[in-house]
């Protein structure tokens, strides 16, 4: 009688425990919107994702897993600011609110781009363990630039962070020079910036763009490379 009831015993944690390792993907309900997919967890948060992207839930790690989409949007629910982690692309991003995009699907090889459009995420893999804030943008493993980890030593990369625009403005330039400038200058390491970011360089918004960043270069200590192609500018310090 006896082993008959330890038996049982081990049938029902058993049971007990597929039953919680299952659990969580039960609690994972999805909902299509258009040309949107969000998905609810335990009524804690939702993951909005693309249509076609794909999101599933590990248990061994406490981990979701997002295939395709270059669109997410994790949203608390009532109040949650407990983090949660979602892997894309062989990257770990561990945030409780932010919008993100992906623009490759290989960013863990550095040839991907991952911007934070809204909120902070901290990025945790291999060789990469920070927080990234709205604005930022991460280019791999080796190249990460933020308002928080970003080091003058190293290329900066700030793109037009305009999507709806088929091209790059001169206008749009200018904001992102703004910022490039102030991040600069938050640094210490050239405070004139602060007081005066564009000294003596005259910018006309009717001129092509190109013009534009050959004066820039001839009066700063910045070189400036323009990718059409890619709708970015690439500043790096000269020599």
């Amino acid at each position: 009688m006896k082993r008959q009831f330890l038996w049982f015993l081990v049938l029902a944690m058993a049971v007990i425990s597929s039953a919680c390792q299952k659990a969580p993907n039960a609690y994972l309900s999805q909902q299509t919107y258009g040309s949107e997919k969000i998905f609810s967890f335990d009524s804690e948060f939702r993951v909005m994702v693309n249509k076609h992207s794909e999101l599933s839930y590990n248990i061994n790690d406490q981990r979701f897993y997002l295939k395709g989409g270059s669109f997410i949007k994790i949203e608390g629910l009532a109040g949650r600011r407990a983090p949660v982690t979602f892997v894309a692309s062989g990257v770990a991003l561990q945030t409780s609110e932010a919008e993100i995009n992906i623009d490759a699907y290989d960013i863990a090889s550095g040839r991907g781009k991952l911007t934070i459009l809204n909120g902070v995420v901290k990025i945790k893999n291999n060789l990469t363990d920070t927080s990234i804030t709205s604005g930022g943008y991460w280019f791999g493993p080796t190249v990460l630039d933020s308002d928080i980890d970003w080091l003058p030593a190293q290329e900066v990369k700030w793109l037009d962070k305009c999507y709806s625009s088929s091209s790059m403005r001169v206008d749009d330039l200018v904001k992102l020079l703004y910022q490039f400038y102030a991040t600069y200058a938050s640094y210490g390491t050239e405070p004139e910036f602060k007081t005066a970011i564009f000294e003596d360089v005259h910018i006309d918004i009717r001129e092509p763009l190109v013009t534009v960043i050959e004066r820039l270069e001839r009066k700063g200590k910045f070189k400036f490379n323009y990718y059409p192609q890619y709708n970015s500018v690439i500043i790096t310090k000269k020599d």
